[in-house]
């Protein structure tokens, strides 16, 4: 089965299929930083916040606004990392009690996120979920949850990093969402390059704030359970094939 291309951006491209019970999905982008994509379903109302807090597991906290007129200090840099700057979209203004709106919504909300990086042939690639604009954190740190990859795989070539991994279309934890038929949100962003902005602040494949703008993230709908409707070159092709095969090979051996 050929795979469905999804152009997130000019330099950020998706490619998924279905094999079996798994979705299998290939990302690849012009970055040297981590790569990332999330996804929930497109009916999710502001009640999916109640997790984790309804099972009394730590929730991570909203980590202050970046800006960049000013430059930080070295040692203020590595203290913290800023949060997203994304505007949050305005309360609803009908008499609909919240939790039955996805007015309150953000892109980030409840968002089940496969985070990757690679050096070379070395790779990370985890499984993360957040419940807010906070940075996301393992399945573990809510509630115990697990990593549901698997495979996973990665390689970085003359500045293009390519994740592929595969996870079960059926989630087993709230932490992970089902991948239905029919449309989901997806997001995706990847990380800043080293001094894109903040001098000293950006690490080469460190899971930080990804920036502001429609370069370094975004978000669109997504049927990854449709057929192909847009097939595409993957760059370094070759490698991939050679990947993909060996896909059964590295059950989460290189997987954080």
């Amino acid at each position: 089965m050929e795979y469905s291309k999804h152009e997130m951006s000019k330099d950020f491209h998706v490619y998924s299929k279905i094999v079996k019970d798994e979705l299998e999905v290939i990302i690849q982008a012009t970055s040297s930083s981590y790569v990332a994509i999330g996804w929930r379903p497109i009916d999710s109302t502001a009640s999916c916040s109640n997790f984790p807090t309804e099972t009394g597991a730590t929730s991570g906290v909203p980590e202050p606004e970046a800006t960049i007129a000013a430059q930080p200090e070295t040692t203020a840099a590595a203290a913290a990392e800023p949060a997203s700057t994304a505007v949050v979209e305005p309360e609803a203004t009908t008499a609909a009690p919240v939790a039955e709106t996805t007015a309150n919504l953000h892109a980030m909300d409840c968002t089940d996120i496969i985070i990757g990086s690679a050096r070379g042939k070395q790779s990370r690639v985890g499984d993360y979920y957040t419940r807010d604009r906070s940075s996301p954190r393992s399945d573990a740190f809510y509630g115990g949850g697990k990593n549901s990859l698997t495979a996973a795989i990665g390689q970085e070539v003359n500045g293009v990093t390519t994740i592929l991994f595969r996870r079960k279309l059926r989630a087993t934890e709230k932490q992970d969402h089902d991948i239905v038929v029919g449309k989901m949100h997806v997001i995706w962003s990847k990380g800043q390059e080293t001094n894109s902005k903040l001098p000293d602040y950006y690490r080469k494949d460190e899971l930080k704030y990804h920036g502001g703008g429609g370069a370094q993230r975004g978000w669109r709908e997504i049927n990854f359970r449709d057929t192909v409707s847009s097939a595409g070159t993957i760059y370094g092709v070759t490698t991939m094939v050679a990947m993909t095969a060996s896909v059964t090979l590295c059950l989460l051996n290189t997987v954080l």
